[in-house]
């Protein structure tokens, strides 16, 4: 087991990055899940930076084929993403998971905030206290150090300092895993 108490993270074929926590289906929000044709499987790239990965959304029918966060054409259910993801053929050479386009999903807030947990599962104190305050569903980011809150509500912007928070304004996609933190709800609640 994870320091979180779920599944072990993946390995990265490429041993020079991260290892990747594999999306668990059934753990994320059916609400979230139910969101039609914003949906894909994305696929880790070696970014520029020592020991990280870029994420790139991909069509979940073809994973060579890349995906712009600008429309809903080539995007999929969750369903659709789930069976990409799984499809033995679509074998994603760094690793990879499942991602959700927040473009133009103007009652979703999320926030992203990375390189927030720690080794052993420690959550720093001024994450947690946004986590505490938001009382919503939370999850591990895929490189299991980063977590992404989930709520209901809108936003009249997006913002990306001090802390990512996104309402659909710009052209986006969030990874997700379904690595729910361990004391947060299993559901998205509304934005206070």
């Amino acid at each position: 087991m994870h320091a979180n108490g779920n599944a072990p993270p993946q390995a990265c074929l490429d041993n020079r990055l991260p290892p990747i926590l594999a999306p668990i289906p059934d753990a994320i929000p059916a609400a979230l899940r139910a969101i039609p044709q914003a949906w894909c499987v994305w696929s880790a790239v070696p970014s520029r930076k020592p020991g990280k990965i870029d994420k790139r959304p991909k069509r979940h029918d073809d994973v060579s084929a890349g995906l712009s966060t600008e429309g809903p054409e080539g995007w999929g259910s969750f369903r659709d993403a789930m069976r990409g993801y799984r499809y033995p053929s679509h074998r994603l050479a760094y690793g990879g998971g499942i991602g959700l386009r927040l473009t133009g999903l103007f009652d979703l807030i999320v926030i992203d905030l990375d390189r927030v947990v720690g080794a052993a599962g420690e959550v720093s104190p001024w994450a947690q206290e946004i986590v505490n305050r938001a009382q919503t569903y939370t999850e591990l980011s895929p490189s299991g150090t980063g977590l992404h809150i989930f709520a209901r509500g809108a936003r009249p912007f997006d913002q990306t300092k001090p802390i990512e928070v996104y309402a659909g304004h710009s052209a986006r996609f969030i990874t997700v895993t379904g690595h729910r933190l361990p004391g947060t709800p299993g559901d998205g609640r509304d934005a206070t």
